[in-house]
Parts: C-alpha cells; structure tokens; sequence
C-alpha cells in the first residue's frame, strides 16, 4: 500500500479537518466503539445464555458473527493459537469480506502501516496460553479487535482481569496491548484482517489498455449512497478534488495524456464511503502519437480557422492527413521543424453547426489518429435583392411625399442622390430593402416611416444612411463600392 492511501485513511479518519495534497479533508464521525463492544456482548451473552469463561476462540467467532463479518476456516481448530492458522488467508466471507492475514509478532504494527490510523476487524493469535510457554503452549489465546484507531485498541476480554470484567470495552495503545499480551501470552502468530468489499470499480478500464489524446476516465459506486465523494489519482497524485457521481452512480473525468510521459501509469480512485474508504487500481498505458493542438471538444470557429496539430515522435518522414466530416482536406502534408502540422479552412464554406475534425498521422504501419468534435458558426452575410423599382440616375433630390404610401418591396437609390426629403417613402408597407449611396447628405426623420417592419438599408460604412438607420433602429448592412 503506498503512502498516499495511508495518509487519505488516516485523515479520513482524524478528528479534525486536515489538508492532503492540497485538497480539505473532512473528518469522519468517530465510532463509538465501546457502546458497541457492550451491545454485541449483551446480545452474544442473551443468546448463549452463559458466560464464555476463557473461551477464546468460539468469543472471537461468536463477535466475527454477529458483526454481520462472517469468516471462512480450512476446518482446523479455531480456538487459541490455532485460529490463525485455521483461516484462510484471502477468502471471501459470507459477508463479503476479505481475510487478510500478516503474520509474526510485529503483525499489528504491520497493518497500521499498510492501512493506515484506523483499521476495524482484526482477529489476533498468540502463541501460548496463560501461565505456559512456547514449549508448553497449551491452547494460547486469540482476539477480536473491533478497530485500532490513531493506535489505540479497542476490544473486550473472554474472560474477567486486569480490573475488566468479561467482555467490559477496553482501550489500550499498540504497546499497552503488546506489553500485557506478550508478557502473558508469547508473541503474536499472526493477526487477520477483515477487509470490507470494495464500493467503488474503474469501470472500462483494462489493466494495461493504451489511452491516447483526451481519455475520459470512469468510475462506477456499487452502492447506493450519492453523498460520498471520490478522488482520481495518476501515479498517486490527485487529478481531481473531491467529485461525487452522476444520477447514475458513475464518477467521470477527462485527461489530457499528452500532459504525461508514454509509457505506463498507474490510475486508481477513493471512494470515501466507509470510514476506511474504497479503491480500485489499474495499470494504463499512455501512447501519444499526434495531437490536435489548439482544438478544444466542442469548440465554435468561424472565418477563417487555423487548426493545429503536434506528432510526438522524432521522425519527420512521415505525413498527416486533416479530414472534415471523414472527408479530407489536405494531402500528405509534412510536420514543420518543431514537429507541428497546420491547416487552414474557410469555416463559411460548409454549414454551421456540429462537425468532426480528425487528423490521421501515418508514423508507424497502423498510422495514429486525434479526433474532436466541433462547431462551426458564421453569421450569413445578408445582401440586397434584385431591386424592383430603381430610382433615374439623373435624380438627385427626392422630394417629400414623393413616393408616399406605393407598392414596392426593394428600391435603388441612384449614385449621386443628394437629399430624401419628408414622408418620400411613408406608408410603403411592402418595402423592405432600400439602398442608399454616399452621396445623400440629408434624409428627413419621417422618410421612411410606416414602411415594412424588417426594414434594412443598404449603404457604406460612415454615410448618413448608416447614422439614419442607427438613430430609427433600422438594420443596416454595409456594401462594398
């Protein structure tokens, strides 16, 4: 286990909010393992109707029990120094969990180190039974730990001393518990611990599958609490701060991989749903051969757009091909000196709206590939309908009223038109486009009152067409001389 899960279960575990890696961890509500102690005790005790006098192994089963843990032995003796041996290391019980064995008389010490400040369910076997000795062992004796928390033990006795009465909750340190332990009993054989099924499960994930470009990583909870959070780590270093699942119970994020070295990494996430969290780990393999450098998922272009592509290889040899919509528009084109491919596009020439954007890089015999999808947006430039009523070149005033309440619908203006006097197009409810030269100095406000309501003048930039429109609200659409 590496030192970033210990360090996540020890803060999870803490009694006060601390920082990981720069992200805020919140403390988990201590359990009150005494109360707890008391209540299966009490229950164990109804059931049997008896006391357990001594009986170490069957109180240690008894408590495995009834915690809903169950256990799962090879049929040998299950009392004293035998129980250790009796179970079986990496069998799954009857409720769910996973018998973890560490053996030797540094076991607890051991678990602390790979699990972390807090760790429930752990059977403990020594080697000889009070008042012998490891030549003449007797039964030995075993316990059940309910947990070690910041390296206090709590657990009970199956029988009364040390000022305890059988099965009191009784809380000592690590060395506390080795000091009276191995005085009494020898060394420890071994301890087991009990860990609880994962909740949590990379999802799509193959050990050692090839990830390339952007890779959209998931996890999927396999119980069905939403109010957990879950932290992905690359190479154990958080990707993400604290995130929780979709509606569907799935915990997504997306990577650049370019952003890391090729080769393999190791992805793996926590899932803080039990006071020792979940986890689930994979091997990956980042394989980056070229990259669209500058295209974002879902980006908008318009105009002209330059899209940008980067081949992570040394070899400049080899060529790349741009497609559009599986369509290419480039030939073989070659990398610049800094390995960077380029092509430019007229975005006016195909239709707004969603596009796929591929480049496809012929460096090796499988060749490699980068694909994003797209939008493309460009405002239609608007231009004026063939004219059906065109104004005498020779006119260069319109005089008020002139043409007042007609039926037209596109009017030219002729060049060198000087004045629009008042009410000369009012009430010319058809009229929706109307082009207006430079030349005009003045246009009376009410000229083009009553006129249709989508209205646009046609004119040049900074001409008092141009201000007209501005000033009654009217579209205006700039032409070229």
């Amino acid at each position: 286990m590496n030192w970033r899960r210990l360090m996540v279960k020890a803060l999870i575990g803490a009694a006060a909010c601390m920082v990981l890696l720069g992200l805020t961890v919140g403390a988990c509500a201590a359990k009150d393992y005494s109360a707890i102690i008391r209540s299966v005790y009490s229950q164990l005790l109804a059931s049997r109707g008896n006391s357990y006098n001594g009986w170490c192994g069957q109180y240690v089963l008894d408590q495995l029990s009834a915690n809903g843990i169950g256990y799962v032995t090879n049929g040998g003796s299950c009392n004293g120094n035998q129980i250790y041996y009796s179970i079986v290391d990496g069998a799954k019980t009857s409720g769910g969990y996973t018998q973890v064995k560490f053996g030797g008389n540094n076991a607890l010490y051991d678990i602390v180190n790979r699990y972390g400040s807090t760790v429930e369910n752990i059977v403990v076997s020594f080697t000889h039974q009070s008042g012998h000795s490891d030549s003449n062992p007797g039964a030995g004796h075993t316990n059940f730990l309910y947990a070690i928390v910041d390296g206090n033990i709590y657990f009970s006795e199956s029988y009364g001393g040390y000022g305890y009465k059988e099965g009191d909750p009784q809380v000592l340190s690590i060395g506390q518990y080795m000091s009276r332990y191995n005085n009494s009993y020898g060394n420890i054989i071994g301890a087991v611990v009990y860990e609880p099924a994962a909740c949590i499960q990379l999802w799509g994930i193959e050990e050692n599958s090839e990830w390339s470009g952007n890779a959209k990583l998931r996890a999927k909870r396999t119980d069905n609490d939403s109010n957990h959070y879950a932290i992905f780590y690359i190479d154990d270093v958080p990707i993400t701060g604290h995130i929780n699942s979709d509606d569907n119970g799935f915990f997504n994020v997306t990577i650049d991989t370019t952003n890391y070295n090729d080769g393999t990494h190791q992805l793996s996430i926590y899932y803080a749903n039990t006071q020792s969290g979940s986890w689930d780990v994979r091997n990956i393999v980042f394989k980056n051969i070229i990259k669209l450098q500058n295209v974002e998922e879902g980006s908008v272009w318009g105009g002209d757009a330059t899209f940008i592509a980067k081949r992570f290889d040394n070899d400049d040899n080899h060529y790349a091909i741009f497609y559009l919509d599986d369509v290419p528009i480039t030939g073989h084109i070659s990398a610049d000196a800094n390995g960077y491919f380029r092509r430019t596009l007229n975005t006016t020439e195909y239709p707004n709206g969603h596009h796929q954007l591929s480049i496809y890089y012929a460096c090796t015999s499988h060749g490699g590939w980068d694909v994003r999808q797209i939008e493309f947006y460009n405002e239609d430039e608007k231009t004026m309908s063939t004219p059906d009523f065109i104004l005498p070149a020779s006119l260069t005033v319109i005089e008020e009223g002139a043409f007042e309440g007609l039926s037209m619908t596109v009017v030219q203006c002729p060049e060198g038109l000087k004045e629009i006097g008042a009410d000369a197009f009012r009430n010319c409810a058809r009229l929706k486009e109307i082009y207006i030269p430079a030349s005009v100095t003045f246009i009376d406000g009410g000229a083009l009152e009553g006129c249709a309501e989508d209205l646009t003048i046609f004119g040049h930039a900074g001409s008092v067409a141009e201000a007209y429109a501005n000033l009654n609200g009217i579209e205006f659409v700039e032409t070229e001389d």
